[in-house]
């Protein structure tokens, strides 16, 4: 048990993220809010994949301190699956960049098409740059970044839609991130990030899976497809000065 956690803790301190650079120097975050939450799964069925599913929000202590490694898996059954989700605003310049980061604590057994998003306000508009990466590792200690992915952007937010890997993992994150430029010509005192994740709890295809909207509300499904998927509210990344 304390060889794995040591290996899982050596993972993430190497899991790649992306560096902006423009010409008056790097992004620097400036603000973020990280959430914890805890999904429980209910009457779980491992061939039709199908369970029905419940996400509440934990403290970090509970997340911290809790054990993924009892979790049963099968028919009749359920699981429990802790996760985060931190957002961040960075700055350069005259620019700003949104960021939201989705970590598992433990891996879910349903993996189908998830969506990540990032709502804002609309004293902003999104710009260029948008990314989404996902970074996962084997038992065995081999590491991969995926970058596919199916991108959505709008006047109230940005998203993408992604396949989960399959096979045993010991690590699995993902992040979105792009630029945002003023949409407004008055001056700007308050900026708000509304970082959102959906983990599909049933299989559903990738053009199910773009149904959605998003705004300062995170991620709202169309009424045809928001039974695939769990809820948990987003974490806000708040930015308050002069633009």
């Amino acid at each position: 048990m304390k060889k794995r956690l040591f290996f899982i803790i050596m993972m993430l301190l190497l899991i790649p993220s992306i560096v902006y650079a423009k010409d008056n120097g790097e992004f620097k975050r400036i603000s973020e809010t990280t959430k914890y939450y805890k999904t429980i799964y209910y009457n779980y069925d491992i061939d039709s994949k199908k369970g029905d599913s419940e996400t509440i929000e934990v403290s970090k202590e509970e997340y911290d301190t809790a054990d993924v490694n009892g979790n049963n898996k099968g028919p009749g059954t359920s699981e429990t699956a802790y996760k985060k989700l931190t957002t961040y605003i960075s700055a350069s310049g005259s620019r700003y960049l949104y960021e939201t980061q989705m970590f598992w604590k433990n891996i879910p057994s349903v993996r189908s098409y998830d969506v990540i998003a990032i709502g804002f306000l609309a004293n902003v508009k999104y710009y260029n740059a948008l990314y989404f990466s996902q970074y996962y590792c084997d038992n065995y200690g081999y590491c991969t970044t995926g970058t596919s992915y199916i991108s959505k952007t709008s006047s109230s937010g940005c998203g993408a839609v992604f396949k989960l890997p399959s096979g045993s993992l010991s690590v699995l994150t993902s992040e979105l991130s792009f630029i945002v430029d003023k949409n407004t010509s008055s001056t700007i005192t308050y900026q708000a990030a509304y970082g959102d994740y959906a983990h599909a709890t049933s299989n559903i295809t990738s053009t199910q899976a773009q149904n959605y909207s998003i705004g300062t509300s995170g991620i709202v499904f169309d009424s045809s497809v928001i039974g695939y998927f769990d809820s948990m509210a987003p974490a806000m990344a708040t930015w308050s000065g002069s633009w």
